[in-house]
């Protein structure tokens, strides 16, 4: 089985300031796969704290409520406004590129695994997208013994709601391994689409955001440092919580395919986090206490237990 089906050659975007599918695939796993990526999924009330403590020091507490509040209510309007005209956001895809990409993928995938990605493809149609297929492959360079990329080893979708369409980004090392483990990480992504779960995350993010700017608002002098140090517990809480939310019912359904996920995810979360050079060992003690998603072994006895219940 092929680790490559990177189509070629690329077929351009027929708008050169768009992006083919592909373009957008390689684009979204390198920022996602960045330090910065991490750091901001765990520290994302930091810059926003400072930013309302400095708003707050340069023209008060009362007037920088005043000032933030206004932002927002404008953001709200432009909101509002855009769905009342019924505006299409003009995309950076040239959505035209995804098919051909991914049938050039899915023409190497066995049949029990096309048929994997095929009934999460109908899930996305479900929620009312049109999802696309992007295959992950190896962007760190390395051997494929000591490869730090983990997006090889898990899924994402990137959500595009003003246009009805969605990327599914799959790792290759799913796409090319047990279809019961692929089938699990599916279901969970497919889990994130529910409603209940949508509105959940949505709100938090809005929480982390508004939470954020009115502690470095409010917080006065140095209590602004504990203060921001709740605040990030919270944040790291509650996306632990929605991605063990996600993992249960997945676990129910396909919980024979977690153990070997697990497996295959500890060894290349442990070669990334080695794989950071010697000056950023900060981080790497960092990444090892606060990662962005729960710890493995936790997962692992949640999604036990709840195959267990069936």
């Amino acid at each position: 089985m092929p680790t490559d089906t990177k189509p070629q050659p690329r077929r351009p975007a027929a708008n050169r300031k768009q992006l083919t599918f592909q373009e957008f695939g390689e684009q979204r796993v390198r920022k996602a796969t960045s330090t910065l990526a991490w750091l901001l999924s765990v520290f994302l009330p930091v810059p926003l704290i400072a930013a309302g403590f400095a708003l707050s020091t340069a023209i008060g507490p009362v007037m920088a409520l005043a000032v933030y509040a206004g932002l927002v209510a404008v953001s709200w309007l432009i909101v509002a406004w855009r769905k009342l005209r019924s505006i299409t956001p003009v995309s950076r895809i040239d959505w035209d590129t995804a098919p051909p990409y991914e049938q050039t993928v899915r023409a190497h995938l066995s049949p029990e695994t096309d048929r994997a990605v095929q009934d999460a493809l109908d899930r996305f149609q479900e929620r009312g997208y049109q999802a696309s297929l992007f295959r992950v492959t190896c962007t760190c360079g390395h051997g494929e013994a000591s490869c730090t990329c983990q997006m090889r080893a898990t899924a994402g979708a990137a959500l595009f709601r003003g246009m009805g369409r969605a990327a599914l980004l799959v790792g290759d090392h799913l796409l090319d391994g047990d279809t019961e483990m692929l089938r699990f990480v599916l279901a969970h992504e497919c889990t994130h689409l529910t409603p209940s779960r949508s509105r959940i995350t949505r709100l938090v993010m809005s929480a982390i955001v508004d939470g954020g700017m009115i502690v470095g608002i409010l917080a006065p002098g140095m209590t602004v440092l504990p203060a921001g140090a709740v605040l990030v517990l919270v944040c790291l809480t509650a996306r632990w919580a929605i991605e063990i939310s996600c993992d249960i019912p997945a676990a129910h359904l396909h919980g024979a395919g977690a153990p070997p996920l697990w497996r295959l995810w500890s060894q290349v979360v442990a070669r990334s986090r080695w794989a950071l050079p010697w000056w950023q060992l900060p981080l790497r003690v960092l990444w090892r206490v606060l990662p962005a998603h729960p710890y493995v072994w936790l997962r692992a006895r949640i999604c036990r237990a709840a195959y267990a219940r069936g």
